[in-house]
């Protein structure tokens, strides 16, 4: 398994691959107290074209920003099948969420999936001190960007 760890908002942006089979392409949307700050990413399978914005503001909607790719030939992640050679793009993205009043930093995680064979797959999850939520301070949900080049929508707004 290959991993492509990204460095955060300062890692160079690529565009997307001629001949990707998948990709992931990200919008995100805040309320009116909620900033975002991109700590980087986590690739598992395919790599990531471009980065999310370094900042993500509050009251951004829906403001474009990240794509991952596939990087091969049928390459999609199998769910019901034994061949270990056929990944599309899969991994997540990190992120601060400041001026959440927890004992440690509140965290945005969104992960993904668009595999060749299968379904798309997205969730996200916000956590501090080993609270879901943050303590119940910060909610987020993602939408279902179905299909070979999906699109998903982000939305993050606190308590």
């Amino acid at each position: 398994m290959r991993m492509m760890v990204d460095e955060g908002p300062n890692a160079a942006n690529r565009t997307e691959p001629l001949g990707s089979a998948r990709s992931v392409s990200f919008q995100w949307s805040t309320d009116s107290s909620t900033t975002l700050i991109y700590n980087g990413a986590t690739i598992s399978h395919g790599e990531l074209a471009s980065a999310p914005p370094a900042v993500i503001p509050p009251n951004s909607q829906a403001l474009a920003g990240g794509m991952a790719v596939s990087d091969g030939f049928m390459t999609g992640k199998p769910r019901c099948s034994s061949i270990d050679d056929v990944f599309g793009t899969e991994g997540s993205f990190n992120f601060a969420v400041p001026g959440v009043t927890t004992g440690s930093p509140c965290v945005l995680t969104v992960k993904f999936n668009n595999p060749y064979m299968g379904t798309n797959e997205y969730s996200c999850s916000l956590a501090a001190d080993g609270e879901a939520s943050c303590g119940n301070k910060v909610f987020c949900a993602v939408g279902n960007g179905g299909g070979n080049d999906g699109q998903v929508l982000t939305t993050v707004w606190r308590a």
